[in-house]
């Protein structure tokens, strides 16, 4: 028998490659390609680029996802766009040093 695995530890392997499938409320899948992990006020957030075309999203945009934890483990798009852009600048300084 397979075992499960959980979408936090997909989210924190940092040997996982493959896309992410998340489902929306109405059950539509979407297909978002995993940039970044960035924990922040203890709370994860997480970047992803949509693999799916997404109205109102460009090909080159990104979302912020925030990791929430109840009953299970899952992912929201980070709403407050205050919030959603210090992840963004987060993100872009992580991606900067990285290329230095």
């Amino acid at each position: 028998m397979e075992e499960e695995i959980s979408l936090l530890d997909v989210l924190l392997d940092p040997d996982n490659k493959d896309n992410i499938i998340l489902k929306a409320t109405d059950g539509t899948e979407m297909e978002f390609e995993q940039l970044a992990v960035i924990p922040h006020e203890d709370v994860l957030y997480v970047v992803m680029r949509p693999v799916t075309p997404i109205d109102g999203v460009a090909e080159d945009e990104c979302i912020i996802f925030k990791v929430v934890e109840e009953d299970t483990t899952r992912m929201m798009v980070e709403d407050d766009e205050d919030k959603a852009q210090e992840i963004y600048d987060e993100y872009l300084k992580l991606f900067e040093e990285e290329q230095d």
